[in-house]
C-alpha cells in the first residue's frame, strides 16, 4: 500500500492538486466541511486532496490486493490535512474548534461513532450514512503535536471499514516517513 500512497502523492503534486481534475469534490454527499481556526498557531504540514480519477488509477495498481482494490474503487475522494501544533498553539481553541466541527457535522446528518477526550488530546470520528451504506467518514484528531483531519468520501460498505481504517493508518505513517 505504501507504493500506492507514494504514487498518489507524486501524481497529486505533479497535477498541482486541481489543475488536472483529480481533487476530492466539495459537492459529494460524503464531503465534511471541517474548518480550522486561523489564529490557533498552527503550521500546515500536509494537504492532500484526491478525487475519483486518481483513486481509480490507484485501484488498478493496488498490487492485486482485492480488499484494497475494492475500497479504492468505492471511493470518490479523500482529503487529508495535517498541521503541526507548537507550544504557541492555543489548545483550548483547537479543542473548541473540533467540538464545533463535530456539532456542525451532526446537524448535517453525520453520526458520531467515536469520541475520545483526554487531558491533552481529542478525537472525533463521524460517518454519513444513507440506506445502510456509508457515504463519508470524517476523522478529526488533535494532540500536543499535531492536528489531523481526514475526510473519506464514497459509497463504503460497512465490511470495508476495517480495510479503510488500516489503509488510513498505513497511509498517514507512509506520509510521515516520506516527509522531508
Amino acid at each position: 500500500m505504501r507504493r500506492v500512497t507514494r504514487a498518489l502523492a507524486v501524481l497529486s503534486l505533479s497535477c498541482g492538486l486541481g489543475a488536472c481534475g483529480v481533487t476530492a469534490s466539495s459537492t459529494n454527499p460524503g464531503f465534511a466541511d471541517i474548518s480550522v481556526p486561523r489564529d490557533a498557531g498552527l503550521k500546515r504540514d500536509t494537504s492532500i486532496s484526491i478525487g475519483p480519477a486518481l483513486l481509480g488509477f490507484a485501484a488498478r495498481h493496488a498490487d492485486e490486493d482485492p480488499e484494497t482494490m475494492a475500497l479504492l474503487e468505492a471511493l470518490d475522494g479523500v482529503r487529508v490535512r495535517v498541521y503541526s501544533v507548537g507550544e504557541e498553539s492555543d489548545s483550548a481553541k483547537l479543542y473548541s474548534s473540533l467540538e464545533k466541527n463535530a456539532r456542525n457535522l451532526r446537524s448535517e446528518k453525520w453520526r458520531a461513532v467515536m469520541r475520545v477526550s483526554e487531558e491533552y488530546s481529542r478525537v472525533h470520528v463521524l460517518v454519513r450514512e444513507e440506506s445502510g451504506q456509508l457515504l463519508g467518514l470524517a476523522l478529526m484528531s488533535v494532540d500536543q503535536e499535531e492536528l489531523v483531519l481526514v475526510n473519506v468520501m464514497g459509497r463504503i460498505a460497512p465490511e470495508m471499514l476495517d480495510t479503510l481504517t488500516r489503509t488510513i493508518d498505513e497511509d498517514v505513517m507512509a506520509l510521515r516517513e516520506s516527509a522531508p
